[in-house]
């Protein structure tokens, strides 16, 4: 009985050590932090777009937004460019900017019954790119000819979700496209080079 009762004393010892080493904690507070910059200034990436399914996007390190020769369409009786431009406005940092626009028509020739101005269309969207190389989403804010831009300006409450692309082509009369008053190149207009001047300003609040 005395050898029992020195087990069972021995059997507890362990077991009170073992519950001991059990419960035995170590633990510390780590702080987690990350910093993000506002925006102070906006990037313009410019591209070449030839229009398909999809459309073919070219980077082109340019100011000079030149169509060059545009062809008639016979069918339609207006002539079109092969590509348009694209202006993608993106922050440095956090935050959208507000843009705003203005638009010049700095030559026609001689006798010309229009101006670029009034041939020439802007349109803005929101572009949302979408993750596992899915095409992007684009969010059409409104279009309008380059005339009626001047002055314009866009909100960045209008592309939250995303960036800005500002697309620049010519009129070409589609019911479909928003293109405001302007109205396509025909037989009817003069020939020679129309010229105008774009200017894009972005502000971060």
């Amino acid at each position: 009985m005395k050898k029992l009762g020195l087990n069972l004393f021995a059997l507890f010892a362990i077991l009170g050590l073992t519950a001991s080493i059990a419960s035995a904690q170590s633990s510390e507070t780590f702080t987690v932090q990350a910093e993000i910059l506002p925006s102070n200034g906006a990037t313009f990436s410019v591209s070449k777009v030839t229009p398909g399914n999809p459309d073919q996007f070219q980077s082109v390190n340019t100011t000079d937004l030149d169509f060059g020769v545009l062809t008639l369409n016979t069918n339609l009786g207006i002539f079109l460019p092969s590509f348009f431009w694209v202006i993608d406005v993106a922050p440095n940092g956090a935050g959208n900017p507000d843009i705003d626009i203005e638009y010049l028509d700095t030559g026609a020739p001689a006798g010309a019954i229009a101006t670029l101005g009034q041939r020439g269309t802007i349109s803005f969207a929101e572009v949302i790119p979408q993750p596992n190389n899915q095409p992007d989403q684009v969010n059409v804010i409104k279009g309008e000819s380059l005339a009626e831009a001047d002055g314009d300006s866009i909100d960045e409450t209008q592309f939250a979700a995303g960036f800005a692309r500002i697309s620049v082509s010519t009129a070409t009369g589609d019911p479909n496209l928003q293109e405001g008053t302007a109205q396509p190149f025909t037989a009817l207009d003069k020939d020679g080079v129309y010229n105008g001047q774009l200017k894009i300003t972005t502000t971060f609040d």
